[in-house]
């Protein structure tokens, strides 16, 4: 609504809806995977580390950006969208509650009590930094490359909680006991 609003542009929110999920859908089957993304999830498989994809899209747009690159979203042990039902209507990031329930998922999965102060969360967005420290997690920022010029203070957004990276290649997993 803001997007039309602003522009002024002559069109419904639903016939916005529409337009951008056409060009979107355009786009969905060229995504790839960040560079050091996949490598760090084979790398915690590898370890036994249990993962959680915990994301704000709903199901349908989940599946449409990431099934034709299923050899890497297998990966996670636990895959909660935007549009569970457990989760509360208006409860989206930056409500810990998608983060909450993908830690149930994973602690019911291996019969662990994982504590979310003992949980990495990786996001892209600042609704996303501001879930995971809500949730309690350490948060590793890493924001689109075009995005940094215009994030503002992230010393004071991640406040000790985290840390901002522009490459999952740069996370030091020997840091955080990885």
């Amino acid at each position: 609504m803001k997007v039309i609003e602003h522009y002024g542009l002559p069109i419904t929110l639903k016939e916005y809806e529409e337009r951008n999920i056409s060009l979107q859908s355009l786009k969905w089957g060229t995504c790839e995977f960040l560079p050091g993304a996949f490598d760090l999830l084979k790398y915690l498989k590898s370890k036994g580390i249990p993962i959680a994809l915990c994301t704000s899209s709903n199901k349908s747009k989940f599946l449409c950006k990431t099934s034709h690159l299923s050899h890497g979203f297998d990966l996670f042990d636990a895959i909660v969208t935007g549009d569970d039902p457990r989760i509360p209507k208006g409860r989206g990031k930056p409500f810990p509650d998608v983060w909450q329930l993908g830690l149930k998922e994973l602690n019911e999965k291996y019969h662990t009590d994982i504590k979310p102060d003992e949980c990495m969360v990786f996001e892209d967005g600042i609704p996303g930094v501001q879930s995971g420290k809500a949730f309690g997690a350490h948060v590793i920022w890493v924001p689109h490359p075009e995005a940094h010029a215009v994030l503002g203070d992230t010393k004071t957004l991640l406040a000790g909680k985290g840390e901002l990276l522009s490459s999952l290649e740069e996370l030091e997993k020997a840091k955080y006991g990885l």
